[in-house]
């Protein structure tokens, strides 16, 4: 369950980077979150037992309710989906990876949980992998002639191809 999770918040995370660009994001939030909740409606009426009415009356309940639905989930998703539209997906993957490390932080300073030495070397790890990896990403592929368009005309005209050498006259005219 966790691995299928993570595939698909790795979906989320690239999908958001890379379609949301320009687009509303909170209607897009919205979209999310009606789709999402027909989803969890249909799969707890299949699965889970109909609350009580006395459950769902209880002010602390509600309370509870409203602040996990506002603030933990409503407000939290918009401001990643708005992070994560202004990054590439590499780097939103990792900054949302710091989300176990904050956690185990703020329920330290929080809570006051005890740090075991299993926390340490998770938080350690984690840390230092988003660190590497911003400090010293891997390379893409290089560039190759196809990706430069003076380049690529280049390579079609020397292959004789006339309307080619056209399209590199145009390119290297636009240069100057």
């Amino acid at each position: 369950l966790t691995l299928a999770s993570a595939v698909f918040l790795g979906f989320h995370v690239t999908a958001t980077s890379r379609l949301a660009g320009g687009r509303d994001m909170p209607v897009l939030t919205a979209l999310q979150f009606v789709v999402c909740g027909l989803l969890g409606v249909a799969l707890g009426a299949l699965c889970e037992p109909t609350p009580t009415m006395e459950v769902l009356a209880d002010p602390a309940v509600l309370g509870n309710l409203a602040y996990l639905v506002l603030l933990a989930t409503c407000l939290a998703l918009l401001l990643q989906n708005l992070g994560l539209a202004r990054v590439s997906p590499s780097t939103g993957a990792l900054l949302l990876s710091l989300e176990s490390v904050f956690g185990v932080l703020f329920s330290v300073l929080l809570l006051g949980e005890a740090l075991t030495g299993p926390m340490v070397a998770g938080f350690a790890l984690i840390f230092a992998a988003v660190v590497l990896s911003e400090v010293f990403p891997l390379r893409g592929r290089r560039q190759q002639p196809e990706d430069i368009p003076a380049a690529a005309a280049a390579a079609d005209a020397l292959m004789g191809d006339n309307e080619a050498a056209g399209d590199l006259e145009e390119v290297l005219e636009g240069r100057n």
